[in-house]
């Protein structure tokens, strides 16, 4: 009887992670697509609220889904929760430095639009720097509390 139940179990388990790995996958081509369009989105001279200091910012913009690219390929090898929590840490550090810029720059200009969305894109940006700082103190407390877990 308990084999059964253990059986069930690790087939969960195995359906469980092929899940997340075929996640992983997805996230590699969606980023993988995002890193294409940020390279070419000023040569198409689309969005037209986007200016040429875009140039400026868009080598950090392509480090950070880079490495998110490379983070999910590790994930889709490796995927355990202390590792996993370190890296999202770290990845947010990169987008940290990629929204302070992307806000000290702020390539975009609204001044054809009936309303002055400079506000609009400001907070944004504050919004996801205020996220993007609870998520990487979230994950290095989740690495911890999973370090000293098994210790």
């Amino acid at each position: 009887m308990s084999d059964l139940g253990t059986t069930s179990h690790s087939a969960t388990d195995r359906l469980t992670r092929n899940g997340r790995q075929f996640g992983y996958l997805v996230a590699v081509a969606v980023n993988a697509a995002l890193f294409y369009i940020v390279s070419h989105v000023t040569e198409w001279g689309w969005p037209s609220f986007l200016t040429k200091d875009f140039d400026r910012v868009d080598q950090l913009i392509l480090i950070s889904i880079g490495a998110t690219i490379i983070a999910n390929l590790a994930y889709a090898a490796y995927d355990e929760l202390v590792f996993k929590s370190f890296a999202e840490a770290t990845l947010n550090v990169i987008s940290l430095v990629a929204t302070i810029r992307v806000y000290q720059v702020f390539p975009f200009d609204f001044t054809g639009s009936q309303f002055d969305w400079t506000w609009v894109a400001r907070l944004g940006l504050i919004l996801v720097l205020v996220a993007t700082t609870v998520s990487f103190l979230t994950q290095v407390i989740r690495a911890i509390r999973e370090l000293l877990r098994t210790a």
